[in-house]
């Protein structure tokens, strides 16, 4: 018979070095238990069997339920890793990259692994374990500042779009630097909800500082950038304009009715000819709130005469002729001669 496994003491950390572990009464034993997990070489995380994930499922159906389950379940996850580690890390280590991104709040785009990115600054030499992805870094190329409220070591919001110059295609750069600069206004005013993380003068200040991997793709990326794009679709739906010979688009518009009443701000307009462009996003089908506040705003646009086309996923990144061909057909029909 085997022998019963020893429980766990009373308010041990999520995630533990082994010195830790020893001082706790864990021998090692113990620490090779399915409850416990090894994240990289003396540090361990404990697995929570009372943790359960949220089944409910978004009213849009299973596949797109599934991905944002696992997506969420992986930031959670990084989230809890990179806090945790960063107790145990390095001298003179710090977070980059994708994990930099992360704790910023920034898009990520990379395949959801769980390694988390870390890096040194030059000459000193990078962590090589398991569990990391590690570089070094020269200290003219990067930033490294503390959270405020974690203290954890990170690359600054400018330095970390930066270094994503070699991992990211330029889209995606270009979406990621939206994000670093995005200006949140509060529709029907030109007040912000926050400041935003840094300005397209810190951005190009970074890229002047000297040559890197990816340098061609900075330059190319900085006058591609906007303070207006609130999600990385957004943003690929800007770029994916521009070259279609199409009026002069506004971005973040808001829409008034003739009382000068605001019906709404939309993130792409035309207002000569009244029409407006809209990404579905996902919350826009899965969230009734967000479902119901779309019927009540599209109505109030049509009976002040403006027209808008609801762009999917499947129009902006497999049927972009389709797409083209509804705004142009939409423009032309309200005087657009082009």
């Amino acid at each position: 018979m085997s022998r019963p496994v020893a429980p766990l003491p009373k308010g041990l950390n999520e995630v533990l070095s082994a010195a830790e572990a020893e001082s706790a009464g864990i021998s090692g034993r113990r620490l090779k238990h399915p409850d416990i997990v090894r994240i990289t070489r003396g540090i361990y995380r404990r697995i929570d069997p009372e943790r359960t994930l949220d089944q409910g499922q978004p009213e849009s159906g299973l596949e797109i339920s599934n991905f944002l389950k696992r997506k969420s379940e992986w930031q959670e996850n990084q989230l809890e890793l990179a806090s945790a580690v960063s107790r145990h890390m390095p001298p003179k280590h710090f977070f980059c990259i994708r994990t930099a991104a992360l704790l910023w709040k920034l898009p990520t785009f990379q395949d959801l692994n769980e390694n988390l990115d870390i890096a040194c600054l030059s000459p000193n030499r990078p962590l090589r374990r398991q569990g990391f992805n590690a570089r070094r870094i020269d200290p003219r190329l990067a930033t490294v500042v503390k959270l405020a409220r974690s203290g954890i070591l990170v690359t600054d919001p400018t330095s970390t779009w930066a270094m994503h110059a070699d991992v990211l295609p330029l889209g995606d750069l270009v979406a990621l630097g939206d994000a670093v600069i995005r200006h949140r206004r509060i529709p029907g005013t030109t007040r912000l909800e926050r400041p935003p993380l840094a300005d397209l003068a810190d951005l190009e200040k970074m890229v002047a500082v000297g040559r890197r991997h990816g340098i061609d793709r900075l330059r190319q990326a900085l006058p591609l950038l906007s303070t207006k794009s609130a999600s990385v679709p957004e943003s690929h739906l800007r770029l994916e304009l521009e070259p279609w010979g199409l009026p002069k688009v506004e971005l973040d518009y808001d829409v008034y009715d003739g009382s000068g009443r605001l019906l709404g701000c939309s993130e792409f307009a035309f207002p000569k000819y009244k029409l407006a462009l809209e990404y579905e996003g996902i919350d826009h089908r899965t969230k009734t709130a967000q479902w119901n506040r779309d019927i009540e705003k599209y109505r109030d646009y049509t009976q002040a005469g403006w027209e808008a086309i609801r762009v999917t996923s499947e129009l902006l990144y497999t049927k972009q002729w389709k797409l083209r061909a509804q705004i142009i057909e939409a423009l032309r029909r309200r005087g657009w001669t082009g």
